[in-house]
């Protein structure tokens, strides 16, 4: 075979996997099978579960350290004197740890909006009616369906 002919395959064929790929990535959920959308919907609360715990793992001891080495800042500089005297220092712990309570509190919402216990009756819902919530449907990709 020339060289040309096996590129000319080789291009007709990379082109029918891109648009087979284009077709899969669009594809609602209502294409896929009743079985596939239950294991799809576990998925995704397992993703974002796991997403949860890393954002907490993360987030909380970013948040615990800041606020106690702010305190200890504040404290030591209350105790030699070097403030005015009764300061607010709550501005302080906050802004220093700041840094962390985004992810923490990103980990805590995931955590709970995506527990087991929502998972369970979001299942029970759908194996009763064979609906989803619309804001589950929406979180649905085609990664969450193989």
């Amino acid at each position: 075979m020339p060289v040309s002919t096996v590129r000319v395959i080789l291009l007709t064929a990379l082109f029918a996997l891109a648009q087979a790929k284009v077709v899969a990535q669009s594809a609602s959920v209502s294409t896929y099978s009743y079985l596939d959308t239950l294991r799809a919907v576990e998925h995704l609360f397992a993703a974002k579960r796991t997403g949860g715990k890393i954002y907490l793992g993360v987030g909380l001891p970013v948040t615990l350290v800041g606020a106690s080495s702010a305190f200890l800042i504040t404290t030591l500089v209350t105790t030699i004197k070097l403030g005015k005297g009764k300061e607010n220092l709550g501005p302080i712990i906050i802004a220093s740890s700041g840094v962390g309570l985004l992810p923490t509190g990103i980990g805590f919402v995931r955590r709970i909006r995506f527990s087991r216990r929502n998972e369970q009756a979001i299942l029970r819902f759908y194996r009763e009616s064979k609906l989803l919530p619309r804001r589950v449907k929406r979180q649905l990709r085609p990664k969450y369906f193989w």
